[in-house]
């Protein structure tokens, strides 16, 4: 196993382009106060040099940079020998500890070493934080961020977060608040709790119920507690990517979140954890970069480690810019591009993961006018994005016997009223008719159809209940569905 120590300032900020000369300035927490080199080298195209090239541990540096005639400045690429990986994970794993989540809480646990191997055997380190939530609505205080031996709320040793999983004790709560484990990360500045300057930031979350949605009020907001819709948009705007691990019952309730940042899902009743943690670690290996590859900032502060520095200056041409390739699914997989930025005429592949139950559908370019063959295409002189859907593989279900389609009928404080189903059909068909029968006493009554089980969100449509008290639905084969009165 590789020996890792938390970096602070690897990475980071805005792109900056100008044709003169371009100052950057690079700051790396120390670990010794001992001499090392800084050498600065180029891709040809311009020319680099720093304003010293030796440096006690935690003295300054500057490195200048000038593009040749046509070419502008792109990026710092900067290694440093304290460290043998080429890139670096920054996970936040938020835990459900109410009563239900013992033995999937030990699973994650007994598979954090196997994360670590899998990661090391493709050069990537971790750095790791805790947080632990139930129902901070009803039970102030039941959110706990820990701490670690270095006193700050990061460690890249697996010992020791193992041994922090080994204290964490399930218990009592009804409303599940993964949003308050999230208000833990903010600082006072507003910006997010990772290692300064890290660009590959990730959120594990583990829970096996629905959300408490906190509201959007001044009493809430003087205790940073936000509504999920506006923590989704904090993490995409910081880059943050989020995982859940949830039953496939709260998928929908959990879709934008896994979604829009670009994390993944994964059914946490799975029985192969190991598994789970090797595709986990293969998902973090695609969308994560190169420590780094992208620093673009100046000026760029560094203080020196305690190692020796290489500084590489990249340049490119005035007139070509590379362009974005973004990747979108239907939300039952997940879909990567080789690359996140190409220039005009690279080939670039796209990679899909469809959901247990589900196979790829269709890979389509739905901007940029990129013609794809084989799931791969040229890049034009355009930003670009991909559309992958999945269908079912209704094949898979049957099979499996899994169950097919359901609708939970719910009043409107979510209690659950009635569950009806079918699962009498034959062959392969688009969709199965699924009665809801309340009985006479529900006649008239309206209530929203939404998708998922235990869900009042992603509605479907608004309907009536009819004279006996039942309306007929066409449902999709092995989905579940939520009916919810209204008041």
């Amino acid at each position: 196993m590789k020996q890792r120590k938390i970096k602070s300032c690897i990475a980071a900020a805005m792109a900056f382009m100008c044709f003169g000369s371009i100052s950057a300035q690079f700051e790396i927490n120390a670990y010794a106060d001992s001499s090392h080199t800084v050498t600065v080298t180029t891709d040809g195209n311009g020319a680099a040099s720093a304003d010293t090239p030796v440096q006690i541990a935690n003295g300054q540096v500057t490195l200048t940079a000038t593009p040749n005639a046509g070419y502008e400045f792109d990026h710092w690429e900067i290694t440093s020998t304290t460290t043998s990986y080429s890139k670096e994970a920054n996970i936040v794993f938020v835990l459900d500890t109410t009563g239900s989540m013992s033995n999937k809480i030990e699973k994650v646990k007994d598979n954090l070493a196997n994360l670590v191997q899998f990661l090391d055997a493709k050069s990537m380190g971790l750095n790791m934080s805790i947080i632990e939530f139930s129902d901070a609505r009803n039970y102030d205080g039941s959110t706990v961020y820990h701490t670690f031996s270095n006193g700050t709320h990061w460690t890249s040793d697996v010992s020791e977060a193992v041994a922090i999983f080994d204290k964490v004790k399930t218990g009592s709560g009804w409303d599940e608040t993964p949003t308050d484990a999230f208000t833990q990360l903010l600082k006072k500045d507003g910006t997010l709790n990772f290692p300064a300057g890290s660009v590959n930031n990730y959120i594990f979350m583990l829970t096996d119920e629905d959300y408490y949605d906190f509201k959007d009020t001044a009493e809430n907001s003087a205790k940073n507690r936000y509504p999920m819709e506006t923590w989704i948009d904090k993490f995409v705007n910081a880059g943050v990517k989020v995982t859940v691990f949830t039953k496939e019952y709260y998928k929908s309730a959990y879709e934008d979140l896994f979604t829009k940042t670009g994390g993944m899902y994964v059914d946490i009743t799975t029985e192969d954890y190991t598994k789970a943690m090797n595709d986990f670690a293969d998902y973090l290996d695609q969308t994560s970069v190169t420590t780094g590859k992208s620093v673009y900032e100046n000026p760029y502060t560094m203080t020196m480690p305690d190692g020796n520095v290489t500084a590489k200056a990249f340049f490119k041409p005035v007139n070509k810019s590379a362009y974005t390739i973004t990747v979108v699914t239907d939300g039952h997989g997940r879909a990567y591009a080789s690359k996140n930025t190409a220039l005009p005429g690279e080939n670039i592949g796209i990679t899909a993961y469809p959901d247990s139950g589900y196979m790829l559908e269709s890979v389509v370019c739905i901007e940029g006018g990129a013609v794809l063959h084989d799931n791969t295409f040229v890049m034009p002189a355009a930003n670009v994005v991909i559309k992958v859907t999945f269908k079912e593989n209704l094949t898979e279900y049957i099979m499996s016997g899994r169950p097919y389609s359901y609708i939970f009928t719910y009043d409107s404080e979510m209690n659950l009223v009635k569950i009806n189903s079918n699962r009498n059909f034959d062959g392969f068909p688009d969709y199965v008719t699924v009665k809801i029968d309340l009985g006479k006493e529900y006649a008239g009554m309206t209530g929203s159809l939404c998708s998922g089980r235990k869900s009042n969100r992603n509605v479907i449509e608004t309907i009536t209940l009819d004279e006996n008290g039942c309306y007929t639905f066409k449902a999709g084969i092995a989905k579940n569905y939520s009916f919810v009165l209204d008041e």
